[in-house]
Order: C-alpha cells, then structure tokens, then sequence
C-alpha cells in the first residue's frame, strides 16, 4: 500500500473500495464502477500506473473516486489508449457518470464478447433503476439453459407489450 497523497501507486483492491463507497446510492456511478470491476482492466490500470486519474480527499489524501472528466478527457484525446474492448467498457461506463459523453454504442458493443455484452446490459439495468432486469448467468441458473444445452435468454422478463403493440407475425387476429 501506497501513501495516497504522494500520487504513487496503490492496490487495485484499495481503490475498488473506495470507488464502492462512493458510488454507493448513486444507480449510475454504481453501476460504472461495477462495470470497470467486472471487467478487471481499468481498476488495476489506474491503481497502478496513473494516480492522475483518481480523486483524493483533500483533508485525509485517501483516494475516494476516479476523475471521471479526466478518464472522459483521456478517451476523446486518445491519451488513454488500450484494446478495443477495453475502449468500449471504459465508455460505456463513462456514459453513466459523465454528463454529455457521447459514445458509440453499436460499435462499442459489437467489440465485446457475450461475458462483457452481459455485464454491459447488467451495468444499464442498473443506471436505469431496474438491476432485477439484468441478465442472468446461465453457469449457474439451470433454469436459464433452453434445449441442447444451449443459452435460453440473457434475460428473465415478465414483460406483456401493450395492445397496441404489434405482435410477431404481423397484425394480430
């Protein structure tokens, strides 16, 4: 562990902490801060090697939140460069925290696998206020397997559309 008023390196469990804490009651910057940690690059990466990148308190210099305009500012100049798929987690949750970032969202998820597509849908149920919508693990939900073994839905749903709503098919009878 690192003094964190030095801006030196700290543990990446340290700041996912800290990150929990504050994100805490805020569905948007929870469900950001979930995503970052699902994905197990970005934590680790700013923990490490950018301590301009995380917000500390100025009375106690404990490291409280990451500097969601400067990560914002980093994507858009390209200052802050990684795969694509780390790209596409990265803006995705800076879409939930910062006011008018704008993202690219066909793109960015089409450069995920299903593991962080699923955790993309999960992090957006989230903001939303709706974490029961989630997806769900179908490793260990049997009742989420359809025939063959295969993945029946992401997603459980008691949803009925509207009447109005056209049906499969065409119009309904």
């Amino acid at each position: 562990m690192t003094n964190a008023t030095t801006g030196q390196r700290m543990e990446p469990d340290e700041l996912a902490q800290a990150l929990k804490e504050t994100a805490a009651g805020w569905p948007s910057k929870e469900a950001a801060v979930t995503l970052l940690l699902e994905h197990d690059y970005w934590v680790a990466r700013i923990a490490y090697s950018h301590p301009d990148l995380r917000r500390t308190d100025p009375e106690t210099g404990c490291v409280v939140d990451l500097d969601w305009q400067a990560l914002a500012a980093g994507v858009t100049d390209g200052r802050l460069t990684s795969s694509t798929s780390q790209q596409a987690v990265l803006s995705v949750a800076l879409s939930l925290v910062v006011p008018g970032f704008l993202l690219d969202l066909q793109r960015a998820v089409s450069s995920l696998g299903a593991f962080h597509v699923a955790a993309v849908l999960r992090a957006i149920a989230t903001a939303g206020g709706y974490p029961e919508l989630g997806p769900k693990d179908p490793e260990n939900d049997p009742d989420d397997i359809g025939p063959g073994g295969q993945e029946s839905s992401l997603f459980e749903l008691d949803y009925e559309p509207p009447s109005w709503y056209p049906r499969a098919g065409g119009r309904d009878a």
